[in-house]
């Protein structure tokens, strides 16, 4: 099947660029995600997007059960993260797929879609472009009551509930950005 990209409209990068849900601010990033976890239920799904809040989350000692990054980090510098790669070959599924920067691809929507579809399993999804617009796919798709967990760059992490609010807002804006093909992707309820 061919790579569909949908870039995001102009319009919309200031709607997406606010944090959602509660920020955890701070300077040291593994004490921010360390206060990160203590501030959600671990009985919940939880889903880190980006590779500084991934690897935070990992050196805290807490492996996201679906974590999304593309191997770099603000501006495409360049972020190690063989450790959070190793850690998944071991405990997981490790999944590549491409999304261009300042995109929502099919691949991507269609590979968030499958890894809802499977709860009990652990997925790290290494992409080929850009993980940035993927959150909005998780707020979308992913199951009430799981946990979004994604950076703001130099002020923290933000953590996000899925629920109805969230997930009515994601399918807003994806309904602009996927213009006709939205229904392909989505059910209108």
């Amino acid at each position: 099947m061919a790579l569909k990209v949908y870039p995001l409209p102009e319009r919309l990068r200031g709607v997406l660029s606010r944090e959602y849900g509660f920020l955890v601010e701070g300077v040291d990033r593994v004490s921010v995600a360390r206060r990160a976890i203590m501030a959600i239920h671990h009985s919940r799904r939880v889903w880190s997007v980006g590779d500084v809040v991934t690897k935070s989350l990992v050196e805290a000692g807490f492996i996201p059960h679906v974590a999304i990054v593309d191997r770099a980090t603000l501006r495409g510098e360049n972020i190690e993260i063989d450790e959070v790669e190793g850690i998944y070959s071991q405990v997981g599924i490790v999944m590549e797929i491409r999304n261009p920067r300042g995109t929502i691809s099919s691949e991507a929507i269609n590979t968030i879609k499958y890894i809802a579809g499977k709860p009990g399993e652990r997925f790290l999804v290494v992409v080929e472009g850009e993980e940035d617009l993927l959150s909005l796919l998780v707020a979308a798709i992913a199951n009430y009551s799981e946990i979004l967990l994604y950076g703001i760059p130099r002020r923290g992490i933000a953590v996000v509930e899925i629920d109805q609010r969230i997930r009515a807002f994601a399918l807003n804006i994806l309904r602009e950005i996927l213009g006709e093909d939205y229904s392909l992707y989505f059910a209108d309820p």
